[in-house]
């Protein structure tokens, strides 16, 4: 009786690794799905702070996040705990273009750090609705158009510039 137990607790197990798809499988799964929801709700506060600040200074859009941390929660960035660590955003004013930028700087000595990026970056060019625009570089500003096919422009280091949120 225990080894027919056995046997079918072993094909349960085979069935759900192999349906399941390789996230039983990857440690770092966890990590990309925290850190990819983590930097889409960070993007979601930086876009308000950014808003209510243009609307309280007749539309002048900010130069820093330093500059409209007022109008974020608890006057910072939001955190999503040790995930949150290897990704650091900016705003950029750009030569030559009139709005600024957000720049999300990723450090890429993790391959689930820009995996979550990239994760996160499809569901802002998703949301979008063909007026966001996401290029991945070595430097804010800098890069490719953002696709499914990107990979990780330089070692050390990738840049996801975000234009027309």
């Amino acid at each position: 009786m225990m080894h027919i137990l056995y046997a079918v607790i072993a094909i349960a197990l085979t069935c759900l690794v192999t349906f399941g798809g390789v996230s039983y499988i990857s440690a770092e799964a966890p990590v990309r799905a925290v850190a990819s929801r983590g930097l889409t709700s960070q993007y979601e506060a930086l876009i308000l702070g950014i808003s209510a600040y243009r609307n309280e200074n007749n539309g002048v859009a900010p130069r820093t996040i330093e500059s409209f941390s007022g109008f974020l929660p608890n006057g910072d960035i939001p955190s999503f705990g040790t995930a949150e660590q290897g990704f650091e955003w900016s705003v950029a004013r750009l030569d030559g273009e009139v709005p600024p930028v957000l720049c999300l700087t990723v450090d890429t000595a993790q391959s689930a750090r820009f995996d979550s990026a990239a994760l996160f970056a499809r569901e802002v060019l998703r949301r979008g609705g063909g007026r966001i625009a996401v290029s991945v570089g070595a430097a804010c500003g800098e890069g490719q158009p953002f696709d499914d096919a990107s990979a990780s422009p330089a070692v050390g280091v990738a840049v996801f510039t975000i234009r027309g949120f």
